[in-house]
């Protein structure tokens, strides 16, 4: 009895001794799955039950592969998770997964504009165990000398035991698009005639021939998950296109949680971006690496929500397939009509003539932009022919804000209506900041003629440049109307310029680092104008301080916040320390005047602001003149005009600025000019013309 109890309790010691290392042993794998060109409408279950059933337990998201170009190709998109960072393949055409120089690729990608370290994730993971299945997985995980110092094999049986193991499935590829063994020919970045053609470009759908390579990636994904582990943490994704025709959204699914995924990189759920895997994988394995700090994406966080996840997913992928080829045109033909407008009512305004309704068509011209992100309201991708369902809603929309605008005033017909205007298209874009972080849905500048497209990988949240153009416009008209009416316009102007200033500066908010010090511009004028000061060195001085100040203080208050926290106003601040921000500024300097080398760009600037400081000079209205006809024009064409050249100069959106912002603003001040005989009298007189009678109102 006495040996049996000893016995037992040594038995019982030995296995609290072996306990820890048996755990340790095993502790919970990451897995990463990768494969090019499949989508969320590709996932059913008939087609490809395997993964529909990992999507039942899982949380997914619509993954953003843009990498550099305008599609990615397999080799591009796993050099971008292996970099943390948008990577490059420098040939045109898409080689097979492999076939590439290292040393070549890493010379490559850092003369290119996003400077992607490869072989960063092979350098960050070098003590921990790595395996990869297939030759994308493989480039994952090499290092920045070239070398994979992990386990590789073709099965995945191979290298179970494994810390991390990468896997690549393969990519799907249209006819016509297939993979190449050859280098293709020399790799050229793309122009500005490549980036506004790719405006025009729409998806076509998915060829018969691909539905055999879908059913064969799902029976692969199939086998692979008999091999997993349950305990495995395992993310799924597409990690570049099936074709070279336009940007399309990709597969995700993380098992963690249910619902829609997100990251703080979009703060979309139901979103997230191929940039976002590098840090997923570095916080799962090592979640103190120090280059966290400086990483582009962020963690992917699982749903807390049950919803259909497939179906809301191919919902959103659908809307921004839809709207994706209609943004050139509507740019174009929103500019043409601008332009057409324009010029009709100067040479009405000039000659003294009348046309009947013309002033109100210039305002429906003006409430388009605002009208393309109200559209969005409703889903009119769900249509039989989303593009009539587009175009003709947003007419309607435009027509409504107009009878709105005109409807209200009893007395003032001239200027009301355009502030009214201004402030309808300025709250819709404040109101659509403040409650994105409170919905679940896309914001309405998501997926927007006006807006972004999130395919295309650039702005996610906040404000983006089109849209601050209209904002800022539409605040400046309003708030300017008010402030000359009532007794305390001067602190209502700065009231709303600083609330301004603040929801579109914020890092949670508008997120925007070029806006603010535009608005600051806008609102300074703005005040000089109304209250008759006089533009002088100083204030010239001190408004530019503060502009910059603005700006500055935004991005080091984000740059306080926790690293996996930040948006891009405090990634920066990071930029700047690590010496590359003289860079970023330089490529904003040139993308804002069709890539003109910076110094020309800083020139040519330069030149425009002693120009528009002498004539404000020298035309600023004296207390002793009579005042204008129109107050509302004389007090925000300048203050609106130094708005959106500034803005244009410190954003990368170059002049689509101006021109957007002008489009409301110029044809506002038409209309308001068409609508006052006063006014028409006095540029009807100037041309020589007969007065225009009273009775003769447009």
């Amino acid at each position: 009895m006495k040996l049996r109890a000893i016995a037992g309790i040594l038995l019982a010691l030995c296995s609290i001794v072996a306990a820890p290392s048996v755990a340790a042993e095993e502790e919970d794998p990451v897995v990463v799955i990768g494969f090019s060109g499949l989508l969320w409408r590709d996932v059913t279950e008939e087609s490809t039950p395997n993964l529909y059933k990992f999507v039942e337990d899982s949380s997914g998201a619509n993954m953003v592969v843009r990498t550099v170009e305008e599609t990615t190709c397999p080799t591009e998109g796993w050099l971008t998770v292996g970099a943390g960072q948008r990577a490059i393949d420098p040939v045109n055409g898409c080689q097979k997964v492999g076939e590439g120089d290292w040393a070549g690729l890493k010379e490559a990608n850092q003369e290119s504009s996003y400077r992607a370290e490869l072989g960063l994730l092979g350098d960050t993971l070098q003590d921990q165990d790595v395996a990869a299945v297939g030759p994308g997985a493989k480039l994952a995980l090499t290092n920045s000398a070239g070398e994979f110092t992990g386990e590789y094999s073709d099965n995945y049986a191979d290298v179970a035991g494994s810390d991390l193991i990468t896997v690549d499935l393969g990519a799907i590829r249209y006819p016509g698009d297939e993979l190449s063994s050859h280098q293709g020919d020399e790799y050229r970045p793309r122009g500005a005639i490549d980036k506004f053609l790719a405006a025009f470009k729409g998806t076509d759908a998915p060829p018969p021939e691909v539905v055999p390579q879908i059913e064969e990636l799902d029976a692969r994904f199939g086998e692979l998950m008999t091999e997993v582990p349950p305990n495995a943490k395992i993310l799924v994704t597409s990690v570049g296109d099936a074709q070279e025709a336009a940007p399309q959204l990709g597969f995700m699914a993380v098992r963690d949680g249910e619902g829609l995924a997100s990251s703080d990189a979009t703060r979309q759920p139901g979103l997230v971006q191929l940039t976002d895997v590098f840090p997923t994988i570095v916080s799962w394995l090592e979640p103190d690496a120090p280059v966290l700090e400086r990483v582009v994406g962020s963690e992917i966080r699982g749903g807390d929500g049950v919803v259909d996840v497939a179906s809301r997913l191919a919902d959103d992928q659908e809307r921004s397939e839809n709207v994706r080829p209609f943004v050139g045109p509507f740019y174009v033909g929103v500019l043409l009509l601008a332009a057409v407008t324009g010029l009709a009512a100067w040479r009405v305004l000039r000659r003294g003539g009348r046309v009947r309704g013309l002033g109100r068509f210039a305002a429906w011209v003006a409430s388009l932009p605002v009208a393309s992100l109200l559209i969005n309201v409703f889903p009119w991708w769900r249509f039989a022919v989303p593009w009539i369902a587009l175009f003709v809603g947003m007419g309607l929309i435009a027509g409504l804000i107009v009878a709105v605008a005109y409807m209200v005033p009893r007395r003032d017909k001239v200027e009301a209506p355009i502030a009214i205007i201004g402030a309808i298209t300025a709250l819709t874009l404040i109101i659509d900041v403040l409650t994105d972080t409170a919905t679940s849905h896309y914001p309405l500048q998501l997926a927007s003629l006006l807006g972004t497209q999130p395919q295309v990988g650039g702005r996610f949240y906040g404000l983006s440049n089109a849209s601050f153009a209209i904002m800022a416009v539409g605040l400046l008209l309003a708030a300017s109307y008010v402030a000359a009416r009532v007794r305390w316009g001067g602190v209502f102007l700065a009231v709303v310029g600083v609330a301004a200033i603040l929801i579109d500066g914020s890092a949670t908010l508008g997120a925007d680092f070029g806006g603010p010090p535009a608005l600051v511009v806008g609102f300074v004028l703005a005040g000089l104008l109304i209250y008759r000061v006089r533009l002088t060195p100083w204030w010239v001085l001190g408004t530019l301080l503060a502009a910059g100040a603005t700006s500055l203080l935004f991005s080091v208050i984000d740059y306080l916040r926790p690293a996996a926290e930040r948006s891009h106003l405090g990634r920066f601040i990071q930029t700047v320390i690590d010496g590359g921000g003289f860079e970023v500024i330089t490529r904003k300097l040139s993308q804002s005047l069709f890539g003109l080398p910076w110094w020309m760009a800083v020139s040519v600037f330069v030149l425009a602001g002693v120009v528009a400081i002498w004539w404000w000079y020298h035309h600023t209205p004296r207390p002793e003149k009579e005042e204008p006809s129109i107050p509302l024009l004389r007090h925000t064409a300048f203050p609106i005009i130094a708005t959106l050249v500034f803005g244009m100069v410190i954003n990368d959106s170059g002049v689509v600025i101006p021109a957007i912002g002008l489009t409301v603003a110029g044809l506002g001040w038409a209309a308001m000019s068409l609508e006052s005989v006063k006014g028409r009298e006095v540029l009807a007189g100037t041309a020589g013309a007969e007065p225009v009678r009273d009775g003769d109102t447009a």
